[in-house]
């Protein structure tokens, strides 16, 4: 079967299962990946996972036998070690030839549903690092109320819809001659140095919006309706 995206889900709480498993469904050909207890809650939706990798000593053994049975290949790591369970994941996803180049749908990595602040910000900020930089601008970290779009160099477009009230810039590191362009607040070009933001922009209604730059990182943070 050919895979058009890859969904990872990792081990951040999520509180509205109904919602994770609608979304998820609207991704039959996916390559699914569980990171830790992201594994469990996909084993219990009733997904089949490609992969689960983790530690897996958040779960008892009732619950890791019920990823093992939902899990094509399982990578146990130990539970101490350099990189995290989601860290690991990535990884994979980079060094897999036919996963090159499909977009990266990640569930429960930013913690709204209360998970811990440490991971949120490693999370976001891993994608600066020489060993991540293959999933830049096709990596999508997703909340019920929230997305994050991280992006290298080039030209963007941040797509326009009903339920996005706001969306934020933020620069993870010197990026050069960044525009914002065809949004309530737009941003001639400028230079940075080190983490800069600019936050509460709005779309113009039926409009997508537009980013530009030339060096460095950028992420986008969409805010849904509330």
């Amino acid at each position: 079967m050919e895979r058009d995206c890859v969904v990872v889900v990792a081990g951040a709480p999520i509180k509205d299962t109904r919602w994770l498993k609608q979304t998820l469904d609207s991704h039959p050909n996916a390559y699914r990946i569980g990171v830790d207890r992201g594994a469990l809650k996909l084993s219990r939706l009733g997904f089949h996972l490609d992969e689960a990798v983790g530690d897996f000593d958040s779960v008892s053994e009732e619950e890791f036998c019920l990823i093992k049975q939902s899990t094509h290949q399982l990578t146990q790591l130990p539970r101490e070690k350099d990189l995290t369970d989601l860290d690991e994941a990535l990884l994979h996803i980079t060094s897999n030839p036919s996963l090159n180049n499909k977009p990266v749908y990640i569930y429960g990595a930013l913690g709204s549903g209360g998970g811990r602040l440490d991971h949120l910000l490693h999370n976001i900020s891993l994608f600066s690092r020489e060993l991540f930089k293959p999933l830049l601008s096709r990596v999508h970290l997703i909340e019920k109320d929230q997305e994050v779009l991280v992006f290298k160099p080039g030209f963007h477009l941040i797509k326009e819809a009903p339920r996005w009230q706001y969306f934020g810039v933020f620069t993870l590191n010197s990026v050069k001659q960044l525009t914002i362009q065809q949004a309530k607040y737009t941003l001639e070009p400028t230079d940075t140095k080190g983490f800069t933001s600019w936050i509460s922009n709005e779309f113009i209604p039926h409009q997508d919006a537009l980013i530009q730059f030339e060096s460095g990182i950028v992420f986008v943070v969409l805010t849904a309706l509330t």
